[in-house]
């Protein structure tokens, strides 16, 4: 007598996750249940940090070999002087090439040159490759500091001007970035409302810490190392943003 087809094991309905921070209603995180990684909405009510609570069972994903990442929202990940608290890649390269991270952080998140949304003239998002936006930052920043160096020691009057030209776009472009991320994570501004002053606030005062804050919020770097040597920062293996 052969043996019994195996009874399939019922999908459940619900499943729990735990809050990594405590966060406010309706923002979200991610969430990873039998090796499918979903987004899970906080409830009405808030969340605590480490706060069990109980969501849908999340169904498989359409195309098992597109992993895809949701950051989280409403607030970013660290704080603005969270760089202080960790050393490595990341933070050497946000302090000393900040222009280099500023474009992986544009090219991640597919902004144009001034930090802007890339979109077509009827209002569709631009969804070609980017440009070498990060590889320009970076060679046009370290031309100009040479040129600068090489005024100074043949003491070229005003030879800092395009130097200092080149500092103006860099803050007006981490504004831009800045603005246009938290809109696209609906993060709330830090003053001003929604508006864009606390961005060019942290830009002006702070460029590093706020590169930093931005780049580690979009993944992980626990899960998603960062690394220096890609156009946006993450490894080839790394998910796509959503």
């Amino acid at each position: 007598m052969s043996d019994p087809d195996p009874v399939p094991m019922a999908t459940p309905t619900t499943c729990n996750v735990v809050a990594p921070t405590t966060l406010k209603a309706n923002s979200t995180f991610e969430a990873t249940v039998d090796g499918i990684t979903f987004t899970v909405t906080v409830p009405e009510y808030g969340a605590d940090e480490g706060e069990s609570l109980t969501v849908p069972y999340p169904a498989a994903p359409e195309d098992a070999n597109l992993k895809k990442y949701s950051a989280p929202t409403v607030k970013f990940r660290s704080g603005l002087y969270s760089c202080c608290q960790t050393f490595g890649s990341v933070f050497f390269m946000a302090w000393l090439c900040t222009p280099c991270v500023i474009g992986q952080v544009i090219e991640r998140i597919n902004l144009g040159w001034g930090g802007c949304p890339r979109i077509y003239a009827n209002g569709n998002p631009d969804k070609r490759p980017s440009p070498p936006i990060c590889m320009c930052f970076a060679a046009v920043s370290l031309l100009l500091l040479v040129i600068s160096v090489a005024a100074l020691v043949m003491n070229v009057p005003y030879g800092f001007i395009f130097l200092g030209i080149w500092a103006w776009y860099m803050m007006a472009v981490t504004t831009c970035t800045r603005y246009n991320m938290r809109k696209k994570f609906r993060i709330e501004g830090s003053c001003c409302g929604n508006g864009c002053c606390g961005d060019c606030f942290a830009a002006y005062f702070c460029p590093c810490c706020s590169v930093h804050q931005m780049i580690t919020h979009t993944h992980n770097q626990e899960e998603y190392p960062y690394s220096w040597r890609t156009r946006t920062g993450l490894r080839p293996d790394a998910p796509v943003i959503v």
